[in-house]
């Protein structure tokens, strides 16, 4: 691992957190943002709550896997979002351990947003000379989001019944 990796590990309190997160970038060589996304999405926590640890671990690498594989400009863990997605349509929504998972870091969301902030606000001067196609950007990506999260809604509904 860089040094950039393990000053990324160094922010992680937890002994046993901090383990596990460089065994991962390790294993599945992880750039340090993959690794810094890891933490900030709370992996460690996620697979600590979870009864089936080697499932939420293997859609957070595949992921991974198919980012790299495909080359794609998005991160890791959107694919594993988007992977699980479809795994819970099919399968006919969450189950109540992932319920109780998924309200117990809901909590916390605020949190996920943190280093992206500080990112915005140390590149407020690459934000102002892009400012246009930075506004585009968000509100179309806004408007994909809220158009997807809506459909979801209303398949899942139909599904589940009102």
């Amino acid at each position: 691992l860089s040094w950039t990796h393990y000053r990324v590990l160094l922010k992680v309190e937890r002994r046993e957190a901090r383990a596990f997160y460089e065994i991962e970038a390790l294993n599945n060589g992880w750039s340090a943002r993959q690794l810094e996304r890891q933490i900030n999405s709370l992996l460690f926590e996620r697979l600590a709550k979870s009864r089936d640890k080697k499932g939420v671990l293997a859609l957070a690498n595949q992921g991974q896997a198919l980012t790299r594989a495909a080359d794609l400009p998005l991160p890791g863990p959107v694919v594993g979002l988007v992977i699980l997605l479809v795994w819970l349509i099919l399968r006919g929504g969450p189950s109540e351990d992932m319920k109780t998972t998924s309200a117990g870091l809901l909590r916390y969301l605020l949190l996920l947003f943190v280093p992206a902030g500080a990112g915005v606000v140390t590149q407020l001067d690459v934000l102002g000379a892009n400012l246009a196609p930075a506004l585009i950007a968000i509100v179309i990506s806004t408007a994909l989001g809220l158009g997807v999260t809506a459909w979801t809604m209303q398949l899942m509904t139909r599904r589940r019944g009102p």
